[in-house]
């Protein structure tokens, strides 16, 4: 599962993946599917160099399994 909450938003906006206005919006889901949600649809408009970064984050908090899954469908 996907955890937004747990540093993976500012490791992104530090990366510079996302901005702080993409990243007041994903924190403004009301549960955690909806932040998962917004965070997906805010990395489907970005480009393969911030979704590389973003697949870097996710290994980096313990994600493994999904940042292989979105590797292989990419």
């Amino acid at each position: 599962m996907m955890d937004p909450d747990g540093g993976l938003l500012s490791e992104l906006y530090s990366r510079k993946v996302i901005t702080h206005r993409e990243m007041e919006t994903i924190k403004t889901g009301k549960t955690s599917y909806d932040r998962n949600e917004e965070l997906l649809s805010v990395m489907t408009r970005k480009n393969e160099v911030n979704f590389q970064q973003f697949v870097s984050g996710l290994r980096a908090f313990d994600m493994t399994p999904l940042a292989d899954i979105l590797e292989i469908t990419s």
